[in-house]
């Protein structure tokens, strides 16, 4: 099914080459095509640059710890069980997921 463009209007803007370069480097980096960063922008919403991959995967990696965490707390409610390896191994990669994120965008400081 196509989508009925809505958008009846054109406004036209003079931008000299700085301007013009600048506002396509952004919409570059926010992963949008000129028009919509311009449109949105002006309207304004505030664009963000898109996260590297790296970003998805720590993302990806803490909903895993997350989940291994909830899987420790229902054994412990339900059978009233602690596996200490298993909690161990959770802290550990969150632990280790924190101390990355801590040096590369806090620093040692």
């Amino acid at each position: 099914m196509n989508k009925k463009n809505t958008k009846h209007y054109r406004v036209t803007i003079r931008l000299d080459t700085k301007e013009y370069e600048k506002l396509k480097e952004k919409s570059k980096k926010s992963n949008r095509p000129l028009a919509t960063y311009i449109r949105k922008t002006s309207l304004g919403k505030t664009l963000h640059e898109k996260p590297p991959d790296e970003f998805y995967k720590i993302l990806w990696n803490l909903d895993k710890i997350g989940t291994n965490i909830n899987q420790i707390a229902t054994k412990v409610n339900t059978y009233n069980y602690l596996d200490e390896k298993e909690l161990k191994k959770a802290i550990s990669d969150l632990e280790n997921i924190t101390g990355y994120l801590r040096s590369k965008y806090i620093g040692s400081g």
